[in-house]
């Protein structure tokens, strides 16, 4: 069963990634279209539920190498789908700007109540 389901997961692949490979099928475009206007993590989701359903049922070598590729690259679409790392200046402006939202051992002052005992007496 799982070398079966480790097939289709192959075709399912190559129409998502690579649809010329399947020009014989009337649909091949479609689901290359579909997942080329959605975000990284749709791909890597499928990829990697799919890949990892197939593993669980099947725990060879054989099955391990077909669906671990699968299973990485469904990895490597959810590292891209978290973006571009910042430059250290944009970094280090992010962090001056969060500094201000962290809070001081300052002591509230309360408006109503005026200046404090020790601060009229200087």
């Amino acid at each position: 069963m799982a070398g079966i389901l480790q097939m289709l997961l192959g075709v399912v692949v190559a129409l998502i990634e690579v649809p010329c490979f399947c020009a014989f099928l009337d649909f091949a475009q479609n689901p290359y279209n579909y997942f080329e206007k959605r975000p990284y993590w749709h791909k890597a989701l499928l990829y990697v539920i799919l890949s990892a359903f197939i593993m669980v049922l099947c725990g060879e070598l054989s099955t391990f190498v077909g669906s671990g590729l699968v299973f990485v690259t469904g990895s490597l679409y959810g590292i891209m789908a978290l973006g571009k790392k910042a430059s250290k200046d944009e970094m280090m402006m992010k962090a001056a700007s969060m500094s201000s939202l962290i809070p001081t051992k300052e002591q509230p002052q309360d408006v109503d109540a005026g200046p404090s005992s020790a601060e009229r007496f200087h």
